[in-house]
């Protein structure tokens, strides 16, 4: 799914800067068509980010939007992290 590639893709882009999910410190997600046309937000792609997190919650914020960039995009996740240097 677009929701388990974008969170491979956010733990590639951790991994290259050494940090890890518990620098983030905002997580920002933009989702088309959120309520699912009246039906609500999908339970799957909440149980997806919550085990994705593994227990950590930072300050997250869900947005629901009526299109993205590319046409074929329903996903969107914008991470802020905080990495110390040692």
């Amino acid at each position: 799914s677009q929701v388990s590639i974008s969170f491979a893709n956010v733990d590639k882009c951790l991994e290259a800067v050494g940090a890890t999910k518990g620098d983030i410190i905002q997580v920002r997600q933009y989702i088309v068509n959120l309520m699912r046309d009246g039906q609500g937000p999908d339970p799957e792609r909440a149980r997806l980010y919550v085990e994705w997190m593994g227990g950590l919650k930072p300050p997250s914020t869900v947005l629901g939007v009526q299109a993205l960039a590319v046409k074929e995009l329903l996903y969107e996740i914008e991470v802020v992290c905080v990495v110390t240097k040692e």
